[in-house]
């Protein structure tokens, strides 16, 4: 996140998932620290159909599973 900060001239809107490492303490106080450049927007939880991170995962583990 910091080099789309530093590589742009503008405000940089940031969609993410709710895995912990985004809600956690480090992630809150640098983003506060950078709330000019960079704001970030969470996807429901359990949105499996709008995450294509979770097309990948279950296309990646029928195939370890299947053989």
């Amino acid at each position: 996140m910091k080099r789309f900060i530093n590589e742009t001239d503008w405000k940089v809107l940031f969609i993410v998932d709710n895995f912990k490492v985004h809600h956690g303490k480090l992630m809150e106080e640098w983003q506060k620290e950078h709330k000019d450049e960079i704001e970030l927007f969470f996807l429901c939880p359990y949105s499996l159909e709008i995450n294509p991170d979770e097309y990948l995962n279950h296309n990646l583990k029928q195939k370890i599973r299947g053989g």
